[in-house]
C-alpha cells in the first residue's frame, strides 16, 4: 500500500500547483530539503498517517492518497486532457467546448451534431 500511496503523492506533485518543482513543493508545504527527499524515497515507509499529514499540507484531503483515482479524484485521463486543453490557443478551445457540448448532446438526444463541425471545419480550411 506505501508503494500507491507514493504513486498517487507522486502523480499529485506532478500536477498543478507544483508541476514537478520541488522549490514550489517546499514552500507551500514547509518541508525541507531532506524531507522532501524522503517522500521519494521508495525505501523509506509511507503509511497513512504520513500521507495524510502530507495530503493536507498539499491543500489535499486527508484521504487523498488512499483513493483509487489520482488524488485530484479524476483519472489520468481527465488530466492528459486538461493538459493538452492548457496548450491550446483561444480558437481551438472554443472549438473544443462546442465539441464537447455537441457530444453531451448528442447522448441526451440521440442525434448527431459533429458531421455540422466537421462540415464547418472544411469550409474555414477552403
Amino acid at each position: 500500500m506505501d508503494a500507491e500511496r507514493r504513486r498517487r503523492f507522486i502523480a499529485a506533485f506532478n500536477a498543478k500547483p507544483f508541476n514537478g518543482d520541488r522549490a514550489k513543493f517546499m514552500a507551500k508545504t514547509k518541508y525541507t530539503k531532506g524531507r522532501v527527499t524522503q517522500l521519494f524515497d521508495e525505501k523509506e515507509a509511507f503509511g497513512q498517517l504520513a500521507a495524510a499529514r502530507v495530503a493536507e499540507r498539499m491543500g489535499l484531503p486527508a484521504d487523498a492518497f488512499e483513493r483509487d483515482d489520482s488524488p485530484t479524484g479524476i483519472s489520468g485521463h481527465a488530466l492528459k486532457l486538461a493538459r493538452a486543453f492548457d496548450k491550446l490557443n483561444e480558437t481551438e478551445q472554443s472549438r473544443f467546448w462546442r465539441l464537447l457540448d455537441a457530444a453531451m448532446d448528442e447522448g441526451v438526444r440521440g442525434t448527431s451534431v459533429l458531421g455540422d463541425l466537421e462540415d464547418e471545419q472544411n469550409r474555414s480550411a477552403g
